[in-house]
C-alpha cells in the first residue's frame, strides 16, 4: 500500500508538470523532457518495490525485477500511442492469502495493470518526444488523468484486501490467544479418597 501511495503522489506530480506546460505561453521542451526521464526511471523503481527480498508487482515471479524501461525492452512511444506493457518483465499472477477454510482473500497488484501502464506511457510519450507537440502534451496529460482514478481503484482494493484478512483474522488470533492461555494454565490435581482426577 505505501508503493501505490508513493506512485500516486508521482503521478499527481507529474500531471502538475503537465498541466503547467500545456497552459503556459510557451514550453522550455527540454525541461519537461528531462523531468519525465527523471520521473519514469523513479516510477520503474517503485514498480520494482522488494518486501523481504521479493519483488511486489511481478506476480508470480518474485525473484526478479518486473519492470524494465531500457530503451531495449521498452520502445519510445509516439502520438497517438497504444497501450504497451512491454516493460513488464513478470506473469499475470495475483497474489492471495488462505485466511480460513473457506475463504481466500486476493490482495496483489501486477505492474501491468492500466493504472501503471497509463502513467508509464504517459511519461514514455514525453521523455522521448523533443520539441514537444500539444498533441503530444494533451495525450500524456489525458492518459495521466485517467491513471490518477484508476490507481484510486488500486489503493481501495488493497484497503478492503487489508480489512477483510484484519477480520478473518482477528477470531483466529483471539482462539490462538485463549489456547495458549488455557495451555500455560497449571495443572490442578483434585484428590478424593481413593482416585485422583487431573484438571487441566
Amino acid at each position: 500500500y505505501s508503493a501505490v501511495n508513493s506512485i500516486a503522489d508521482l503521478t499527481t506530480q507529474f500531471r502538475s508538470l503537465l498541466t503547467a506546460a500545456t497552459n503556459a505561453a510557451s514550453t522550455d521542451s527540454s525541461s519537461v523532457t528531462a523531468s519525465a526521464t527523471e520521473m519514469l526511471s523513479e516510477m520503474a523503481s517503485l514498480l520494482n518495490t522488494q518486501y523481504s527480498g521479493s519483488y511486489l508487482f511481478g506476480g508470480s515471479h518474485t525473484e526478479q525485477a518486473p519492470v524494465d524501461v531500457s530503451g531495449t525492452t521498452y520502445a519510445a512511444a509516439t502520438s497517438p500511442s497504444t497501450a504497451d506493457t512491454s516493460y513488464y518483465q513478470g506473469d499475470s499472477a495475483v497474489a492471495s492469502v488462505r485466511v480460513s477454510d473457506s475463504q481466500t482473500v486476493s490482495y496483489g497488484v501486477t505492474a501491468d495493470t492500466t493504472a501503471f501502464e497509463q502513467i508509464m506511457r504517459a511519461m514514455n510519450l514525453v521523455a522521448n518526444n523533443s520539441p514537444l507537440t500539444t498533441a503530444t502534451l494533451n495525450e500524456a496529460l489525458n492518459l495521466t488523468t485517467s491513471s490518477v482514478g484508476a490507481l484510486g481503484v488500486v489503493q481501495t482494493k488493497i484497503s478492503n484486501a487489508s480489512a477483510s484478512i484484519e477480520k478473518a483474522s482477528a477470531p483466529q488470533t483471539d482462539y490462538q490467544s485463549y489456547a495458549q492461555t488455557r495451555g500455560s494454565a497449571p495443572t490442578r490435581v483434585h484428590v478424593r479418597p481413593g482416585q485422583a482426577h487431573f484438571c487441566p
